[in-house]
């Protein structure tokens, strides 16, 4: 006898196929998507690179002044403009632009694909606009010492605490602490834990791009991308939050004391 279609059973075993294959496939998907993003990354900071040395092959060695991170007390080393509740404003990105889109200066993993992010980053009315880097090039790791200088090409290493940096550029994971023992970590790429995955943050004042979380100072491990002074980028996989390949530097070069950290490999 002709049988039209399929049987009940037929259909139940093409289902149950289709979604085995789904469940094998899926995770090999999402970490072919992390490791394209992880490359992206990568790439980035070789083009940030590669503008900040054309930059300073036309200015006699010196890098692009971090205008931002040495003349204001609130320096974030992610900043790219801070604007002073009397209206004063610092504005590293008209002297970048010339040399490649600031939009470069965002991580593949922090914005959303549908946020607009040249006009974001274009607002001059936000107090803080934010990259996803911490940007240590031309600047000073802490204000007024000269043994942590990167403002030019023959600064070859910043020295902090009896380490070398030669970063000039880093993938966040920044620690704080604040009154009450609350404490929380931000950071630019998502963690391989359960507690956090980086996201797009936007608030009334600020542009930002880090996921930030409160509480207690761990998070599950990270893969980061560090740009070092020879252009080379690296990639250091599984840091933990009490990674001994890191080590603590201030999150404000003018409050080395303070209880806000970033964490650079020594180099």
């Amino acid at each position: 006898m002709r049988r039209d279609g399929f049987t009940l059973i037929e259909l139940l075993v093409v289902i149950s196929i289709i979604a085995l294959l789904i469940a094998i496939l899926l995770p090999a998907l999402e970490q072919a998507r992390y490791t394209a993003r992880l490359t992206g990354c990568a790439a980035r900071m070789h083009s940030i690179g590669t503008a900040v040395m054309t930059y300073a092959a036309g200015n006699r060695g010196a890098y692009p002044r971090r205008s931002v991170a040495m003349d204001t007390s609130n320096c974030k080393w992610t900043k790219l403009q801070f604007k002073a509740t009397n209206g004063t404003r610092w504005d590293d990105r008209p002297k970048l632009r010339p040399y490649l889109p600031i939009t470069m200066f965002h991580c593949p993993f922090s914005v959303p694909d549908d946020e607009d992010l040249e006009a974001a980053i274009d607002d001059i009315d936000l107090q803080d606009v934010h990259g996803s880097y911490s940007m240590y090039f031309g600047s000073q790791l802490v204000q007024g010492d000269h043994s942590t200088d990167m403002l030019k090409t023959s600064d070859r290493a910043m020295r902090y605490d009896g380490n070398r940096f030669t970063t000039l550029l880093a993938d966040v994971d920044w620690h704080w602490a604040g009154a009450g023992g609350l404490v929380g970590r931000s950071f630019s790429h998502p963690d391989k834990g359960a507690n956090a995955t980086a996201r797009f943050r936007s608030y009334a004042t600020s542009f930002q791009y880090f996921s930030k979380w409160f509480g207690k100072a761990e998070r599950g491990p990270l893969d980061r991308n560090f740009l070092y002074s020879d252009s080379s980028v690296e990639l250091i996989t599984e840091i933990t939050w009490d990674d001994n390949r890191m080590v603590q530097v201030p999150a404000r070069n003018s409050a080395p004391a303070g209880l806000e950290y970033n964490y650079l490999p020594p180099k």
